[in-house]
């Protein structure tokens, strides 16, 4: 069965719009990853016993929202992949 041009055009934009979305997927559990794996070495959210309040705060929110992001980013990922691949049409490849 043929489909219109436009329904052609709108299948690429969800296709494009699905590999953007693996790819800002990834980019954001690798830099959740990377504060999360360095973060021990900079005194572990608040280990510091001389540190001003200031920065073991800023450690703690760090630590706190890299993971939060380890535990978000592939569960929406996969929700928006998901949409643009069943919106990108039947039998697309």
């Amino acid at each position: 069965m043929p489909c219109a041009g436009g329904d052609d055009q709108v299948a690429m934009q969800h296709k494009r719009a699905l590999k953007n979305t693996l790819i800002a997927t990834a980019g954001t559990m690798g830099a959740a990853g990377i504060v999360t794996f360095l973060a021990p070495l900079f005194g572990g959210g608040g280990s510091l016993s001389g540190a001003p309040q200031a920065i073991t705060a800023v450690q703690t929110v760090l630590n706190d929202a890299s993971g939060w992001l380890l535990g978000l980013a592939p569960v929406g990922g996969a929700l928006v992949a998901g949409y643009h691949w069943f919106m990108s049409g039947p039998g697309s490849e």
